[in-house]
């Protein structure tokens, strides 16, 4: 459940760019983080990203490339997780 989440699932985050006022749209996970934060697996979160359910802020150049996933990328991640759960 979204309201259950809880910020022991936080983990470090890089920052592109400063955040002022609040503002999380610079903050970047890599594809791992984003996962567990999310509550799905890396392989889901790549066949969503290969399909274009979720495009992530910084896609895959080629093989081996890492995506990296903003703060919106890893809530529409988390609630189509909750979704898939859901049935």
């Amino acid at each position: 459940m979204l309201v259950g989440m809880t910020w022991d699932l936080v983990i470090p985050i890089q920052y592109n760019t400063p955040i002022e006022g609040g503002d999380v749209t610079g903050c970047t996970v890599n594809t791992g983080q984003a996962a567990r934060i999310a509550g799905a697996t890396e392989r889901q979160l790549d066949y969503w990203a290969r399909t274009g359910v979720v495009v992530p802020r910084t896609p895959a150049k080629g093989p081996g490339s890492e995506r990296a996933w903003s703060f919106l990328d890893v809530l529409r991640l988390r609630i189509l997780a909750e979704l898939r759960d859901a049935g």
